[in-house]
């Protein structure tokens, strides 16, 4: 049994790109890896609470005197060994990152009624995660990190509908149950997971790969390491591809 732990970035209006990805991880591994990611936290901060997305954030201001997160008063030689530990726990198990990338830009001038990006990009995902468990001949279930009580409901009621009629591609019979909703800070997972988007996201948004370089080896792809049509989605993509410097970014994903 797999489990698939979702994450999205990239949905205030000022921004381009749209991303809804995650991580999956063995039912097998689970306990082992997720024992791994709170030993770091133990060791570095003493509780079992602290929110590993501050690594992204660790160069934010004061305001109002307050520090932004726990990670602010470490020196960015102890967040580089944090962040190492993390990566030598992503690299040494059966761990896999898949994404949907939405353009907005392009997908709102494309269409008359574009869907909604989350939406879509679940459909996608669910379509990916499912081939993945084809793959390895497992089943596996989703959890999603939500606070939006409304778009959980229509996450799950198009999770139903997939699951019972497939989507417009192909049959989904590999995933399970419902979706599960969780809170972020609460689960390892889903915390490693909005790394990873977020490493993604300063990729197509602002041409900065460095941080998506050290998650890609993980990125599930084909037999020729083919990832984009695999373990990431970007829509809309051109086809053929020209030689502007946007769908330069999309094609250094691969």
């Amino acid at each position: 049994m797999y489990f698939l732990y979702l994450d999205e970035t990239g949905t205030s209006k000022d921004k381009n790109h749209f991303i809804l990805g995650g991580i999956i991880v063995h039912s097998n591994d689970w306990k082992k890896i997720n024992e791994e990611i709170t030993d770091i936290k133990k060791e570095h901060f003493q509780s079992v609470y602290i929110d590993l997305k501050g690594l992204r954030r660790s160069k934010t201001k004061f305001i109002k005197g307050k520090k932004p997160n726990p990670f602010y008063l470490k020196s960015e030689d102890e967040n580089q060994k944090i962040s190492n530990k993390i990566f030598e726990i992503i690299n040494k198990n059966d761990i896999t990152f898949i994404a949907s990338v939405i353009n907005k830009t392009e997908h709102n001038r494309q269409y008359i009624t574009p869907i909604e990006p989350y939406l879509l990009s679940f459909k996608f995902l669910i379509e990916r995660f499912d081939n993945f468990l084809k793959t390895r001949k497992e089943y596996g279930m989703i959890q999603i990190e939500s606070g939006n009580d409304s778009l959980a409901k229509n996450l799950e009621s198009a999770h139903e509908k997939f699951l019972s009629e497939g989507t417009d591609l192909q049959k989904i019979d590999r995933i399970i149950e419902s979706c599960h909703f969780s809170e972020g800070p609460k689960n390892n997972f889903t915390q490693i997971a909005d790394l990873f988007i977020n490493s993604l996201f300063r990729c197509v948004e602002y041409n900065n790969s460095s941080c998506y370089e050290k998650y890609k080896p993980k990125v599930y792809c084909d037999a020729n390491r083919e990832r984009i049509g695999y373990g990431i989605k970007y829509f809309p993509l051109k086809i053929p591809p020209t030689e502007s410097e946007s769908d330069a970014i999309i094609f250094s994903l691969t």
